[in-house]
C-alpha cells in the first residue's frame, strides 16, 4: 500500500509502513539497479535541502538499505513536515526493491523504532501542529477492487469509511517503550471456530503482505481449513 509524497518539490511513491519508523528514498548517488529503476532524489533541485551526512543501515525482512541522512520539507496530502530528517539510500540490497512499484518507505511506527534516530514525519506534523489531532487512519483496498481507492487520513477520522462506533485498544510497549503498533488479541475464529487462545499480541504491519504466527497457533488454523485431501487454503473472504 503506497502513495505519493513530496520531498523538496520532488514527488516519490512510498509505502506507508506501520512496521518501521524511517523515511528514506533513493539518492541520486545510488547506482545499484534497484535505485536506477526508480525515482531518485536530486539535491540540486531543492532549495530547502540541507545535507547532514550521518550514515545509516536499515534491515528489512526483504532486504536492506545503506545511505546517509539529509533534511528537507516533506509534504503528504497537503500536510507538511518542515525540516524532516530522512534517509538518502546509496545502496539497496534485495530483489523486492528491484521490482517494487514504490521508490522508498515512509515509516509510520513510533519514534523509538527509528534506525536513523529521528522523529517520523507524522510525529513532526503533530509537534508542528500541522494536523488537528495526533492520530491517523488507513483505509485499505485491493488494487483490483471497484470504487474508491485506499486512503491515508492524517490528523482526523474519515467517518465515510465505516459504519457504527469505533472500538479502541491499548497499544503495547516493548521493554517500556512504544515502538510498533502492537495490541492484545482476544481470539481468532476460522469458519466460526474459535482458536481459544489467551494473552496473545499482534503486530499490525502495512508493509507486509503475509500473516505470521507461532507454529503452535498455526496447527488449529491449518486443521480447520484442511480438506479431505489434506490440503488447505485461506480464501480471500477471510
Amino acid at each position: 500500500y503506497y502513495g505519493e509524497i513530496t520531498i523538496g518539490n520532488q514527488t516519490f511513491k512510498t509505502i506507508f509502513d506501520l512496521g518501521s519508523s524511517d523515511l528514506w528514498i533513493p539518492s541520486q548517488d545510488c547506482t545499484t539497479y534497484s535505485c536506477s529503476n526508480h525515482k531518485r532524489f536530486n539535491e540540486s533541485l531543492s532549495e530547502t535541502f540541507e545535507p547532514i551526512g550521518t550514515p545509516f543501515t536499515i534491515e528489512y525482512g526483504a532486504g536492506s538499505v545503506i545511505g546517509i541522512t539529509g533534511k528537507d520539507n516533506v509534504l503528504v496530502g497537503g500536510i507538511k513536515s518542515i525540516g524532516q530528517i530522512f534517509g538518502l539510500a546509496q545502496e539497496e540490497d534485495g530483489g523486492l526493491f528491484i521490482s517494487a512499484e514504490y521508490d522508498g518507505i515512509f515509516g509510520m511506527g513510533f519514534d523509538a523504532l527509528s534506525e536513523i534516530n529521528t522523529a517520523t514525519p507524522f510525529s513532526n506534523m503533530v509537534k508542528q501542529k500541522a494536523v488537528t489531532n495526533p492520530y491517523f487512519g488507513l483505509y485499505l483496498q485491493r488494487s483490483n477492487d471497484n470504487g474508491d481507492v485506499g486512503t491515508l487520513t492524517l490528523g482526523d477520522i474519515d467517518t465515510t469509511k465505516f459504519t457504527g462506533k469505533l472500538s479502541y485498544n491499548n497499544v503495547s510497549t516493548i521493554k517500556g517503550e512504544y515502538k510498533a503498533w502492537i495490541i492484545d488479541v482476544d481470539d481468532i475464529s476460522i469458519n466460526g471456530n474459535k482458536l481459544n487462545f489467551k494473552t496473545r499480541k499482534a503486530l499490525f504491519d502495512t508493509g507486509n503482505n503475509i500473516v505470521l504466527s507461532h507454529i503452535m497457533m498455526q496447527k488449529p488454523i491449518i486443521s480447520s481449513l484442511m480438506d479431505h485431501q489434506n490440503l488447505w487454503a485461506i480464501y480471500c473472504a477471510l
